[in-house]
């Protein structure tokens, strides 16, 4: 039982991050954040907070307080006139995309699989090495993932930061930085789980059949 909660913790949490930032905003796994000025009453001036935000299903865009602008893609497009920037921006043309990202899907389908596989094992032959594999692979592709997030986040970062950016966002890992952290973990626990309980198992031949 306690091996089997391990292997399906990384495939909810995995999961639940497919969903990140368009469905649920709190587990994106990028983000950054900057102020703009806005004329509210002629001539005050008040500054508004301003985000993005980045993760597996797409990019979303906050102005303030309003509603945000989500889209399911890996190249966001920040509106200007949305996000009232200023005339001297260089946000639209300095902001890249996050394809990598994708691969959060890919270790999704892997543990996804890998589930499926050990819960088979002691009926069908063969699916504990099958699920070994699996798990194996979505331990390889979570780690590279995982670098490609934080080569993500340095490269936003760098476009985004110093004086020639405008207006200049401040860039930070989001929360679902750490589900996937964790989940990655409970992919190595199932890993060497799987592994442990598979060279336990013994199998025998079948019976011989009986004579008429």
């Amino acid at each position: 039982m306690v091996l089997y909660s391990d292997s399906a913790i990384p495939v909810l949490f995995m999961f639940l991050l497919s969903f990140s930032p368009t469905k649920i905003s709190k587990l994106d796994l990028i983000h950054c954040t900057s102020k703009v000025n806005v004329t509210t009453i002629l001539p005050v001036q008040e500054e508004a907070k301003i985000k993005l935000a980045f993760g597996p299903s797409g990019g979303c865009m906050w102005f303030d307080k309003k509603d945000p602008i989500c889209q399911s893609t890996f190249h966001l497009h920040p509106s200007p006139t949305y996000l009232h920037l200023p005339e001297n921006e260089t946000l639209t043309e300095r902001l890249g995309n996050t394809n990598g990202l994708a691969l959060v899907h890919i270790v999704t389908g892997l543990v996804s699989l890998d589930d499926i596989s050990w819960m088979l094992g002691p009926f069908i032959p063969g699916c504990f090495e099958v699920s070994n594999a699996l798990m194996l692979l979505a331990t390889f592709w979570g780690m590279i993932t995982f670098l490609v997030i934080a080569g993500y986040k340095l490269s936003i970062d760098k476009h985004l930061k110093g004086d020639s950016a405008v207006p200049e966002f401040k860039t930070e890992y989001g929360g679902g930085l750490g589900i996937f952290v964790v989940g990655l973990f409970f992919i190595l626990c199932g890993l060497l789980g799987t592994v442990g309980t598979a060279r336990k198992i013994k199998r025998k031949d079948p019976p011989p059949v009986a004579k008429v």
